[in-house]
């Protein structure tokens, strides 16, 4: 093994231990080799034979700084990269349009939903309201809020259903997960039925926590 050892004028001195093989440059009992660039070699380097004390205040920077661009996926231990590569949620929002008076879809991209109020039919018929995520979003959750018509009004409304759904090009559909036994699928909408047991039109107004998944 070798060890180093600085020397007058910047230069490196190299003494063999015994036993291990000599390098070129250490056939004496010490050499100094020259302190340029690629004077230096892995034949002048002993294993262990170089610590963190005999390297300069510059060097040591050097190799404790992370530069960018310097770090790889394939360079990571395995449970570091398990955590990185979880799935995340980013892009967080929520939206609660006014069916018959507000449409998302204007905003291209960023989701869609009914376009009628809950008609006052003296509660004739079941009638639904829903809003879609943005484009490529997951329904996380939802649920429904009254418009501003008057309490003389509203107190006809009578929901009942409030649920996460699919919705594809303006309508309902169902298009499980593949593979899933159980039928489970992937929402990206919400969708509100009930009644209006009145003779005024009523908004509805479905509301729907979207964000991206992973």
């Amino acid at each position: 093994m070798a060890a180093l050892a600085l020397v007058g004028g910047g230069a490196i001195a190299m003494a063999a231990s015994a036993g291990a093989a000599e390098s070129p440059g250490a056939r004496d009992a010490t050499t100094s080799i020259p302190n340029s660039q690629g004077s230096v070699t892995n034949w002048h380097l002993g294993k262990g034979s170089v610590y963190g004390d005999n390297l300069g205040p510059g060097m040591v920077q050097w190799f404790t700084t992370v530069y960018d661009g310097s770090v790889h996926m394939k360079g990571l231990d395995a449970d570091l990269k398990a955590k990185i590569s979880k799935p995340g949620i980013t892009g967080l929002e929520s939206d609660s349009p006014y069916p018959g008076a507000t449409q998302l879809a204007d905003n291209p991209g960023q989701g869609a939903n009914s376009t009628v109020k809950f008609e006052g039919d003296n509660g004739a018929k079941l009638q639904r309201a829903w809003v879609r995520c943005a484009d490529g979003k997951t329904a996380l959750g939802g649920g429904y809020q009254r418009g501003d018509e008057a309490v003389a009004s509203i107190k006809n409304l009578q929901i009942v259903s409030s649920a996460a759904t699919q919705i594809k090009d303006g309508k309902e559909v169902y298009e499980p997960i593949a593979g899933d036994k159980a039928g489970s699928l992937k929402p990206n909408a919400w969708l509100v039925e009930g009644f209006n047991n009145g003779t005024v039109d009523l908004i509805v107004r479905p509301t729907v926590v979207c964000a991206n998944i992973g």
